[in-house]
């Protein structure tokens, strides 16, 4: 795992720093399963699929009834966003939100002494996404609304919209969708509606641009994060 530092915004001392982690190779739901069946599941990946889909609705439709899940893998838990004016106030939606956050399951104990690290040197010539928001369920990295409105936060970020090169993706099996419409377009963060066309899925951030005007070809950054669309 590759980590660079940068400045740390929220401690009074100038030298302090606080690590990120550079874009990592991200193993799909496809890959997951064709490992774990050459691991000798007497399943085969199309048996092993469809029984993961299946507990894949389980865990939505108990959601949607209202309950925490407990699983293996992660542990899901619903809560309520927003601000009640009074003791008297009740959950209006176009005020409030209900969220489902997401923990690492009990069982999954990885020894993280034996993740191998790298310090690498960060280059501000290249963009850097930290994080997206999505603004209607308030949730980081994970789930995206199609005709929502999200944020990004990050380093190099704005984009020189005069060039249509330059800009937003959201990426698919090789397939970009580019966002269409920005709010916001600063080096620090972008405000902008996730485009509507978005089919259900899981998809990946990827910020093209060039961070100075003299620069001869195009910057980007993937987001590793996957992002799914329900």
């Amino acid at each position: 795992m590759k980590y660079f530092l940068i400045p740390n915004q929220l401690t009074p001392d100038p030298e302090d720093r606080v690590a990120r982690v550079t874009q990592q190779e991200t193993a799909n739901f496809t890959e997951v399963i064709k490992l774990t069946t050459r691991r000798g599941l007497s399943l085969t990946d199309t048996e092993l699929t469809s029984a993961l889909n299946e507990l894949k609705y389980t865990i939505i439709d108990l959601l949607n009834s209202g309950k925490a899940v407990e699983t293996p893998f992660a542990r899901f838990r619903p809560s309520i966003g927003g601000v009640f004016y009074n003791n008297d106030d009740v959950f209006d939606p176009g005020r409030h939100t209900i969220n489902i956050s997401c923990l690492v399951g009990k069982e999954i104990i990885v020894d993280t002494f034996k993740i191998p690290l790298e310090k690498v040197k960060y280059t501000s010539a290249f963009p850097y996404i930290d994080r997206i928001l999505n603004y209607s369920t308030q949730e980081e990295n994970s789930i995206i609304t199609p005709g929502g409105a999200a944020e990004i936060s990050g380093e190099l970020l704005k984009i020189d919209v005069a060039y249509p090169l330059q800009g937003l993706f959201f990426m698919q099996g090789g397939i970009a969708t580019k966002v269409q419409v920005i709010m916001r377009n600063l080096p620090s963060d972008i405000i902008f509606n996730i485009p509507a066309t978005l089919t259900p899925g899981e998809y990946q951030l990827e910020i093209r641009n060039k961070t100075n005007k003299n620069d001869l070809i195009m910057k980007n950054y993937l987001l590793s994060s996957l992002l799914t669309v329900k």
